[in-house]
This record gives C-alpha cells, sequence and structure tokens, in this order.
C-alpha cells in the first residue's frame, strides 16, 4: 500500500512539472481552433479559446482598418520557433497577413491558470523562426497579459531570459523601413525599449541603456527620412496621420532639434487640415412661359477650409468646380447646355454670442460662356451665351454637419430653390 502512494506521488508530481513547463509541450494533433469576423472602419473586438483553455482577444479600435476586412484568428498548436525556452503560450496567427493598421491595435491573452512569474513575461511578434519583437504599451497581471500589435501575423507568449534578450535585441537595427512604413519602425522602436528595460531590470543597466539609446536613434533616423520627404499636394488623411503618430513619438523620445522640426510641420499643416470641409451646391430650377421650357440644376461640391490659428476668428478660404445643365423646349425645338462654373471661396469664422460657430462665406463665382445646342426637325445648331462674369452669393453658415441654407427663387417666370449644404471633413 505505501508503494501505491508513493507511485500516486510521483505521477502527481510529473504531472505538475509537465504542466508548468508549456514550451516542452504541445497540443499534439488537437484541431486548431479558428474564428473569422469582418471588422470595418468603426473598429471591433474578436476573441477565441485556445486549446489550454487560454483567452485570445484583438481589439481594434476605429480608424484602424480602412475597408472592411474579414479577420481570421488561429490559436495554434505549436508556435515554431527555436528563440525563448520558456513560452507561455503556443500562440496565434492573425490573418490576412501583413495586414498594417492605421491605429495599433491591442492584442491581449487571459490565461486559464495564473502566471508564475510577471517579471520577464510578454507578448511577442514571430518575425521569423529565430526572431522575436515583444510588444509595446506592455500590460501584465497573474491573469493576462496584453500589448500594442502594428500588422498581422503570428504572435506569442514568453518569459525571455537575459542572455535571449540581449541575444535578440543586438540582431535589431531598424533598417529597411521606408519612410511612411512607421508600423515597421515603432515595433522595432518597441521591442529595443522593452529588451533594454528588462536588462535594467534584470540588474544590467549599461547593456539596458545600450538598447534604449539605440531605440531613440531608430526613431531620430526614421523620422528625419520622413521630413526629408516632400509633402504631397493632398496632406490631409494618410500624410497628416503618420505626422502626428512621428511628432508624438519624437516628442516623447528625442525632444530637442527634431521636436521642432515636426513642431513646424504640424503648423504648417493645421491651416489646411484641422478645419476644413465643402459646400455642396444643389440648386433646382425651372422657367416657363408661353411655348417655352426649362429646367436647370446647378451642383457640385467646392472645398473651404479656416486658419486655425486665429481660431476662433479664423480666415476661410478655398475653391472647388460646379457643374451647370440646362435642359428645355421652345416651340418643335430641345435644347440642352453643360458647363464647369469654377468658384473661389473667402470669408470668416466667428463665434455668437452663444459660443455657436458660423463660416461668413463670400463665394465667387466665375461663369464662362455658353453654348447651347438646339435641335429641331429641321436640323440642329448651336447659340452663344455671353459670359456673365463673376457672380458673388455671400452665406453665413453655422459649423455644423449637414447645416443648409435653402433660398426659394419665385421670380416671374422663374422658381425653385437654390440650397447650399455645409460639409466638415476636420475640426480642430
Amino acid at each position: 500500500m505505501r508503494n501505491l502512494h508513493i507511485l500516486i506521488i510521483i505521477a502527481g508530481l510529473l504531472t505538475f512539472i509537465f504542466s508548468c513547463d508549456r514550451a516542452t509541450d504541445t497540443n499534439g494533433d488537437l484541431e486548431e481552433p479558428v474564428i473569422s469576423k469582418t471588422i470595418g472602419a468603426n473598429g471591433d473586438a474578436i476573441s477565441i479559446i485556445n486549446n489550454d483553455g487560454d483567452e485570445i482577444e484583438l481589439i481594434i479600435p476605429a480608424d484602424a482598418i480602412t475597408d472592411s476586412t474579414n479577420i481570421t484568428l488561429t490559436a495554434l498548436n505549436e508556435l515554431n520557433n527555436d528563440i525563448f525556452a520558456d513560452n507561455l503560450s503556443f500562440g496565434i496567427r492573425l490573418e490576412p497577413a501583413g495586414l498594417m493598421l492605421n491605429e495599433p491595435a491591442t492584442l491581449n491573452i487571459n490565461f486559464a491558470n495564473d502566471l508564475s512569474d510577471t517579471t520577464s513575461a510578454t507578448l511577442f511578434n514571430l518575425i521569423d523562426n529565430s526572431t522575436a519583437f515583444p510588444l509595446g504599451n506592455r500590460k501584465v497581471t497573474m491573469k493576462s497579459i496584453s500589448g500594442d500589435i502594428y500588422h498581422f501575423s503570428p504572435y506569442g507568449g514568453a518569459n525571455p531570459s537575459g542572455g535571449e534578450a540581449s541575444q535578440q535585441a543586438d540582431g535589431i537595427d531598424g533598417s529597411g523601413a521606408g519612410p511612411y512604413d512607421w508600423q515597421t519602425t515603432f515595433a522595432a522602436i518597441d521591442a529595443l525599449i522593452w529588451y533594454g528595460n528588462l536588462l535594467i531590470r534584470l540588474g544590467n543597466e549599461v547593456e539596458g541603456q545600450k538598447y534604449l539609446d539605440r531605440a531613440r536613434d531608430i526613431l531620430e533616423a526614421a523620422a528625419q527620412k520622413f521630413l526629408d520627404q516632400p509633402t504631397p499636394d493632398e496632406p490631409c488623411g494618410w500624410y497628416l496621420d503618420i505626422a502626428l503618430k512621428y511628432a508624438e513619438k519624437v516628442n516623447l523620445m528625442v525632444g530637442g532639434e527634431m521636436n521642432a522640426k515636426f513642431s513646424d510641420l504640424l503648423v504648417d499643416l493645421a491651416d489646411k487640415c484641422l478645419g476644413r470641409g465643402q459646400i455642396e451646391y444643389d440648386h433646382q430650377l425651372s422657367m416657363s412661359s408661353t411655348g417655352y421650357t426649362e429646367e436647370w440644376t446647378l451642383t457640385g461640391f467646392v472645398d473651404w477650409y479656416f486658419t486655425v490659428l486665429t481660431y476662433p476668428y479664423g480666415d476661410v478660404s478655398g475653391s472647388g468646380t460646379i457643374v451647370l445643365s440646362r435642359n428645355g423646349t421652345g416651340g418643335e425645338c430641345t435644347f440642352s447646355c453643360t458647363a464647369s462654373i469654377n468658384v473661389e471661396v473667402s470669408g470668416t469664422l466667428e463665434a455668437d454670442n452663444d459660443a455657436l460657430l458660423w463660416i461668413n462665406f463670400e463665394l465667387e463665382e466665375n461663369w464662362p460662356e455658353l453654348i447651347y445646342t438646339w435641335v429641331c426637325p429641321d436640323g440642329s445648331f448651336n447659340v452663344t451665351q455671353s459670359a456673365l462674369g463673376q457672380q458673388t452669393v455671400s452665406l453665413r453658415l453655422l459649423l455644423q454637419e449637414g447645416w443648409t441654407e435653402s433660398r426659394p427663387v419665385t421670380v416671374t417666370p422663374v422658381s425653385g430653390t437654390q440650397t447650399y449644404i455645409l460639409h466638415i471633413t476636420r475640426l480642430p
């Protein structure tokens, strides 16, 4: 009976040892759990339970993905790498592979069993079978660990040793990323910062500081590469987003002259990008007299933006093109005319006594010569109408998306409505 008790104790110890050493264990031939979900620009979350009972969650914020994309999570039974001796998870594969995110997403693992030590616990991006980048913005408890990701690929969890950290950090130089590939640059920087801080926690301050300094150098070089590129004609989308990301990182890690360069760039972009939108023309008019009818529309969008440096009393400017279309009948004939009208925008932004913001627009329409094509039973011919020249329209619109001003036209023989709609792309 005593021998039976000893065997039971030994079996229990073996079970405990092998259950804790997950780096040497696999889930064998168990089917790998897979889940898919379509996620769009509004962001969403998707999660899966792996064969160890760990919950793996991916949280994608708004604007991280431009177009609706089918996201797939596969909870791996085995993460093929020889990097770390102490792995916490067999990992997760995110697809579509290589998808770059406009904003960092959060990857989180809630473990079925408590972690024994959180000193070096991290999630990492498996670059290849011999290279791992720990994730930035690490948050760890005895039950969970999370970090930021910038693109889709395989990820895992581990407890790197000091030697493993040094070996991995030595291979990170930050080269190869293009001037706009901030995701690759930031991933390398995050990895170096994590390895450097781990070594400092383990008492190796000199080596740890070396990697922190390298992270700073990589950021400064990448930021300068971005600044060396010409500013695009339309800088207010992706270019502005990247500039803001670099500016924030540079302010935290570099400062000095580099920080001043980004401050100057953002000032230059502010006027064009932080208060902008469009005025939509939607004029519908008709004319009618004995033997003659005509329908005409004036439609299109005119861009505007205001200067934020003097906000809330800023200058407004912009331009655009609207399209005139006129169709009608006269006697037994029909006629049509189509023309483009250039519009120059000026005005001011101001606040009223209730702190509501209004834009006082002056729209200068430059009307061209109009050519009408007449089609009659005995043939067709063109009639030219002299250019009307500059026509000025004054508008006062509340700075609110969709704010509309409609002006009824009741001058005989003309009737209809002139409609102006304010659209807002960005506000400070």
